[in-house]
């Protein structure tokens, strides 16, 4: 189970562990949430299911859906932990050789809750908000990469820019 005393290395490991579980899990799931989307008028959605893990981390997992079959399910995990402050997301990017974790404070949740005026009150609320709607434009600027480091980021956004701090690590084939 992910703590709030742990590193970030400590953390980015314990994800990696519980990802074969994360895939066969959201894998599982993907054809019920596919008919519920077909169902609806929409062209696109994201949509999002919990889940937790056999090591007790409570995930969100976002489902962007699209009606055209040629375009891909994009699947995206949001581990949602406790800390000193209340809460932080860590969301897991996966490339082909590459994982990278983006981990958001409750501070981030709130401003965001308050900037747009949306007038949410539940952490979970606000969470989900921000994944089903907001969308990057661009990585922006990237202070020097230092492997299993934190990196500062400047990026580009659909509404606004994002400012933080980003965690990236390469794995070849998964070790």
């Amino acid at each position: 189970m992910i703590v709030h005393t742990m590193s970030f290395e400590q953390m980015f490991n314990e994800v990696l562990k519980e990802r074969n579980e994360l895939d066969a899990k959201a894998k599982a799931q993907v054809l019920t949430v596919r008919r519920k989307f077909l169902a609806t008028n929409q062209q696109h959605a994201k949509v999002c299911v919990e889940l937790f893990t056999i090591r007790k981390n409570h995930y969100f997992v976002f489902y962007e859906l699209h009606r055209d079959i040629h375009l891909a399910t994009n699947i995206t995990y949001l581990l949602h932990t406790n800390d000193n402050n209340g809460f932080r997301t860590i969301e897991l990017m996966v490339t082909e050789d590459e994982f990278e974790l983006e981990i958001n404070t409750r501070h981030f949740y709130r401003r965001y809750n308050e900037r747009c005026n949306l007038g949410y009150v539940k952490p979970f609320d606000m969470i989900k908000h921000f994944h089903k709607n907001f969308r990057y434009i661009g990585r922006g600027t990237i202070e020097k990469l230092i492997e299993g480091q934190p990196t500062k980021i400047v990026t580009r956004a659909e509404s606004g820019v994002i400012i933080g701090l980003m965690y990236m690590e390469k794995k070849c084939n998964g070790e």
